[in-house]
Parts: structure tokens; C-alpha cells; sequence
């Protein structure tokens, strides 16, 4: 929502280096530069549940339970890869939930594949060793997990066009009023405000840096 002159001169920078400028890298294609898109309302960041949960969380179609842990997801008995509902833990205490019309796992990138492969969806020779049931070939569940590997490009300005500049001396109290104000400067900003998506060979079909 605020843009800056030395960051505008980055992208500027990698336009000529033949990167494409890029303001959705979440849209068609990841490859380009652009400003990080932020899950913000108000220059303030938003959660999953505070941005879709918590100003509907009145509703009589919604129930939130608390302090249950998903252990196992439950099957039609006609189609062994047809999940019907979830058997959850509560206090102690098994339950079984079943849906309506459809169930969306979204435990996470790592308790998701848990509960897929405690669930018998996976890779058969893995869950036959763990002596757990096949009941859905799945070979992707628990692979392909990257950690995002992160290095820091440091450079001295000629000219005072730093972030910093704006966050030192009296000027700090300029950008808190700003804030307050309009919700924007860069105490709305986030650790990283622009990134770029390259190939480390030009014959790869996506980028992969």
C-alpha cells in the first residue's frame, strides 16, 4: 500500500537485468519483481481467523470447538478415498464429526500430512511399514517440503533514500501519526516489502530462487 523511490529503483534495476516487473507473483506466474503482497486490514496484520472468522463467528450455520485435536479422518464405506468426516479428541474423549457435503483438511504443512497418512492416504510401502492401513494411494502426501533458505543483500546508499531515514529522530514521530492517521508508512510494513522470483537457468519453465 506504500511504495518507496529505492525500492521503485530496485525493480527498476531488474527490469533492465531482464527480470519482468511482476504485482501478483501469487497470479498466473511467481516470476518477476514486485511488492510483497501482505494479509493486512488497516496497516494491521490479519490472521486467518481474525480476517474470516472472528466478524463471523455469531453465525447460527457456524460452530467453532475448541480443544480438539483431529486424529483420523473418516470414510464412505462404498468409496475407501471418500472422506466423510473427522474422528476428533475432546477433553480426552473420542468423537466422530461428519460433514454434509464436503470436509477441508487444514492442519498445516506439516499435521496434514500427518493426519493424511494416519489416515491411510499416502505412499503404500510407507504406511504398510508403519502398520497402518491403505486406503488411498496418494505418493505426493508428506513430500516436496522446502524451508525457505533466506540470505541478506546489504548495500551503502549514495543518496538518503533508506527506509531508515524515515524511522530516526522526530521523523519517527512524523511516520506514528502518519499510521494513526491513514494506516500506511512503515510501521505498516512488513520485515520483507519487495521480493523477486528469478531461475537459476533460463531453461527452467518456473523460477526456483
Amino acid at each position: 500500500r506504500t511504495r518507496y523511490p529505492a525500492l521503485d529503483a530496485i525493480i527498476d534495476a531488474a527490469e533492465e537485468c531482464g527480470y519482468p516487473r511482476n504485482d501478483d507473483y501469487n497470479g498466473s506466474g511467481q516470476y518477476g519483481f514486485g511488492y510483497y503482497q501482505l494479509n493486512q486490514k488497516q496497516g494491521r496484520r490479519q490472521s486467518s481467523y481474525r480476517a474470516f472468522v472472528k466478524p463471523i463467528k455469531g453465525r447460527q450455520n457456524l460452530t467453532v470447538i475448541k480443544h480438539a485435536h483431529a486424529e483420523q479422518l473418516l470414510f464412505d464405506p462404498d468409496d475407501s478415498c471418500k472422506v466423510v468426516g473427522v474422528r476428533v479428541r475432546i477433553h480426552g474423549r473420542r468423537r466422530d464429526i461428519f460433514a454434509i457435503s464436503e470436509v477441508i483438511v487444514c492442519a498445516g504443512a506439516i499435521q496434514s500430512p500427518q493426519l493424511l497418512e494416519l489416515s491411510g492416504i499416502g505412499q503404500p510401502d510407507r504406511l504398510k511399514a508403519l502398520g497402518i492401513e491403505v486406503r488411498c494411494e496418494s505418493r505426493g502426501v508428506g513430500e516436496n517440503l522446502t524451508d525457505h533458505y533466506l540470505t541478506r543483500l546489504t548495500w551503502e546508499l549514495a543518496k538518503p533514500l533508506s527506509l531508515n531515514q524515515h524511522t530516526r529522530g522526530a521523523k519517527f514521530l512524523k511516520e506514528v501519526v502518519r499510521y494513526l492517521i491513514s494506516q500506511r508508512g512503515s510501521l505498516s510494513m512488513p520485515a520483507g516489502i519487495l521480493g523477486g522470483f528469478v531461475k537459476s537457468n533460463p531453461a527452467l519453465d518456473e523460477p526456483d530462487i
